[in-house]
């Protein structure tokens, strides 16, 4: 894959790696959501974008329960500029933007919207990885309502021992038996209302730092404001805040007993005097909550998000021209045998995408990945040979510029 397969729509979010856009990918007939970051930028640097990749990647392959907790990756490349990562696009939509649309949810919407972040931060835990940015602009929601975690630029993931997923009881265990000092981190990352006070004062935090900013959110779907920082924008005003302020309630502003509570059980400023996780699902404010149904997404939804009726019926938002400008500085992409950065280079295997596959292509594009962990998604001959068509020539220009110019490829495979 690369920017030639790719017919750019329209701006759908811009953040501090970089923007993501909607494309149309002319080779799977399908909408993705593509991140571009400049290489330029200082965040971007080669450590974080690989473990970005890989942490991405290993959930994709991780994550093969009947409920998919985080959003898949479909490829990853380079160019000379920046670095490009094509995810599935899901038209729900993020909780921010629902936010935005209503303020205020009824307790029972953000109850189940708790309960599903629950579930998949366990998920996310059990793969031993910190989440580190939870907020609702990272909370994807499907078409049919269900949440998706996405973003996961400045996770962390521990490597010990057991390298396999395991429980959160197990992960506690292995705490106690390989010492603190194997879960424990003091990265100053994130996004400044909804991390800690340890983080905002770099000290050494672990996997909670995800549940407070679960407590930020709920707090700000059952208030509409956020419980520290409200009033200010510079990280230094709301680490004072996050440090230092009480937590209060507005008055305007009816939310049970039950819901207080919780949200003020997760936002103790003592990480030591904080719930515990395995205490979580037994809150009062849980009572009646079946755990098993919203696992296995049973439960009826009647917020779903408004879904664009072209997006619905399977077709393109917009008609897509002959010539794509497009809205960014690119290089040109790097031969096969000249990748200075091969690693980060990957494309989703076919057994995470089509479960119909010839037995002989099947074992064919198996070896393929296993060598060279850069795989496209059927097996079809002309698609299996697409991530390395790069290597035969490019129609880039030499120059660096803002778009195609007045050619471009033709549909292959």
């Amino acid at each position: 894959m690369d920017l030639t397969d790719l017919a750019f729509l329209k701006l759908i979010n811009r953040g501090g790696s970089g923007n993501v856009y909607l494309v149309w990918d002319r080779i799977e007939k399908q909408h993705l959501a593509l991140k571009v970051m400049p290489k330029r930028r200082e965040l971007n640097t080669v450590d974080n974008i690989l473990n970005e990749r890989y942490i991405h990647s290993f959930l994709s392959f991780e994550d093969s329960d009947d409920q998919s907790w985080f959003l898949p990756l479909v490829a990853s490349w380079h160019d000379e500029v920046n670095f490009y990562i094509a995810t599935e696009y899901l038209p729900g939509g993020d909780l921010e933007s629902q936010l935005t649309n209503h303020t205020i949810f009824t307790e029972e919407r953000a109850r189940f919207y708790a309960c599903e972040i629950i579930l998949a931060l366990e998920q996310l835990h059990a793969r031993k990885i910190i989440h580190r940015d939870l907020k609702p602009a990272n909370i994807l929601l499907k078409p049919d309502g269900h949440v998706v975690l996405s973003d996961f630029g400045i996770s962390r993931q521990f490597f010990t021992s057991s390298s396999s997923c395991s429980p959160v009881d197990t992960i506690l265990n292995e705490f106690k038996r390989t010492g603190p000092s194997s879960f424990l981190t003091s990265d100053d990352c994130g996004t400044p209302h909804y991390m800690t006070p340890e983080q905002h004062l770099c000290d050494k935090y672990s996997f909670e730092v995800d549940y407070w900013a679960l407590g930020v959110i709920l707090y700000r779907m059952l208030t509409g404001q956020l419980p520290f920082g409200q009033e200010v924008t510079s990280k230094q005003e709301v680490a004072i805040s996050v440090v230092q302020d009480e937590l209060k309630f507005p008055e305007t502003v009816c939310i049970s007993l039950e819901a207080r509570e919780f949200i003020q059980s997760l936002l103790v400023k003592s990480p030591g005097e904080r719930i515990r996780v395995s205490e979580i699902k037994k809150h009062p404010f849980f009572i009646g909550v079946n755990w098993k149904k919203i696992s296995k997404c049973q439960l009826p939804i009647s917020w779903k998000p408004t879904i664009p009726s072209p997006l619905s019926r399977g077709t393109r938002l917009c008609r897509v021209h002959a010539i794509t400008i497009l809205p960014f500085q690119f290089g040109r992409p790097f031969e096969f045998h000249s990748d200075p950065l091969p690693e980060f280079t990957w494309y989703r295997p076919p057994s995470l995408y089509c479960p119909r596959r010839c037995r002989m292509g099947n074992c064919l594009v198996s070896l393929l990945y296993l060598q060279h962990n850069m795989l496209p998604r059927t097996c079809c001959f002309s698609k299996l040979i697409r991530p390395f068509r790069r290597g035969l020539g490019s129609l880039f220009s030499s120059t660096k510029g803002t778009g195609f110019g007045n050619t471009t490829r033709e549909k292959r495979g």
